[in-house]
């Protein structure tokens, strides 16, 4: 028999699930915010679900002076969720790099049932230092792969 009618899930439910990737390496030697090319955008069913959003870049920073580091930014739309630092201290003059995988996870209340798009963003902290900072680090050489996922919690 065919029914008809309203599911109601309890709050807590996972709604729905969509996840972005970057699998071209980038790399930046700007002390301005640029994108890095990973995203994601969801729509949610309900302006009282949360989205839980998690990332995994794999990042390489070097530099030729005493300290620095790469920024993250994770962004809803343009409106600024949270930074991520990744920072080196190691001794004074010399290159030094280093490589690192930085993940995080947020759980965010848009209060809309628009589309919206969560994206990161990156620089380095002292663009003077003479700093690189590439995200989605040797993707060609060993396929890997920087993920960013969305998940829509019924609220």
């Amino acid at each position: 028999p065919n029914e008809t009618g309203t599911l109601n899930l309890q709050s807590g439910s996972v709604l729905q699930v969509v996840q972005g990737t970057l699998t071209s390496e980038a790399s930046t030697t700007s002390s301005t915010y640029a994108d890095t090319g990973l995203s994601v955008s969801i729509t949610p069913s309900s302006t009282s679900s949360k989205i839980l959003i998690s990332f995994a870049h794999h990042t390489h920073y070097n530099r030729s002076f005493d300290y620095g580091g790469g920024i993250i930014k994770l962004l809803r739309d343009t409106t600024n969720i949270d930074e991520f630092r990744s920072w080196m201290q190691v001794g004074t003059g010399g290159l030094v790099a280093v490589g690192r995988t930085l993940t995080s996870q947020i759980l965010d209340s848009p209060s809309t049932t628009s589309a919206i798009t969560y994206k990161t963003q990156y620089k380095v902290h002292y663009a003077a230092n003479s700093e690189t900072f590439k995200v989605a680090y040797e993707s060609s050489s060993y396929n890997t792969i920087d993920t960013i996922t969305a998940i829509e919690i019924g609220g």
